[in-house]
């Protein structure tokens, strides 16, 4: 089940965070490097809905999308999420790392 969402996830306060990070969303949508969207079941600020559309709007075509089950927003930073997260980064860095291994062994250039 979901949390119920925060008042601060409304309003003025949440309208506000949309226009703090609409500035980096253009250059993140555009940008062919990898991307590794993360959100966790119980996240009371963004809707999974709302990530995946954003996930899909992004240029290249390894972008992955991983949800944490029980995670709320901010719980990616404690236990027991904080040691599956760095582990989910570390195995996409090396995925990525080694599609741009194989790439540039066929010719094209690195990703980064």
């Amino acid at each position: 089940p979901r949390a119920p969402r925060h008042f601060w996830s409304k309003g003025l306060f949440g309208f506000g965070a949309k226009l703090l990070m609409r500035a980096h969303c253009a250059p993140l949508r555009a940008s062919a490097t990898p991307k590794l969207f993360v959100i966790g079941t119980r996240d009371c600020f963004t809707k999974r809905s709302t990530l995946e559309r954003f996930a899909r709007g992004c240029a290249g075509d390894a972008n992955e999308f991983v949800d944490f089950e029980g995670a709320d927003h901010f719980g990616f930073v404690a236990s027991p999420w904080s040691g599956r997260v760095c582990d989910t980064v570390r195995g996409f860095i090396a995925d990525a790392r080694s599609r741009a291994s194989s790439s540039c062994d066929r010719g094209a250039s690195p990703v980064g």
